[in-house]
């Protein structure tokens, strides 16, 4: 279980003319639970599963531009996703490891770009983004000559 809280705040000073206040302030708050088992299938062959939920603030740069006005885009959510995963470990021979597993991200929204230009990036919040997926490693020692 972790708790996070993340504020952004922002004091403009520059307050001259048709240039108006641009402070601004914002708070994000969560709380993620994650589980994870393993079972010990054999001496040489583990198999897992993992459920968890995650929580992504935006960052400055992510803020630092809105598509109209000026001031940061404190209209951006944070991004929280449902992670799952089920795979396998195991041994082959002394000095060789093999890894597979399968994954699925569902995220509500996902901060994206949303324009370019003059050096200068929006990004935006989409409702739903879903991430399905197959890892698959081997990781092993050589023999020395």
């Amino acid at each position: 279980m972790r708790h996070s809280r993340v504020t952004f705040k922002t004091k403009d000073d520059y307050i001259v003319g048709t240039n108006k206040d641009d402070s601004g302030s914002v708070d994000f708050s969560e709380t993620t639970p994650v589980l994870g088992t393993i079972f010990k299938l054999t001496d040489s062959i583990n198999l897992f599963a993992n459920a968890g939920e995650s929580f992504e603030t935006p960052t400055f740069v992510e803020m630092a531009y809105k598509s109209t006005g000026a001031g940061l885009n404190l209209d951006l959510k944070p991004a929280k996703s449902r992670q799952y995963e089920v795979g396998m470990k195991a041994m082959l021979g002394a000095s060789t490891l093999l890894n597979a597993s399968l994954y699925k991200i569902d995220t509500d929204d996902e901060i994206v770009v949303f324009q370019q230009s003059g050096g200068r990036t929006i990004y935006q919040n989409v409702p739903i983004a879903n991430v399905k997926g197959f890892e698959l490693s081997l990781d092993s020692k050589l023999a020395t000559a």
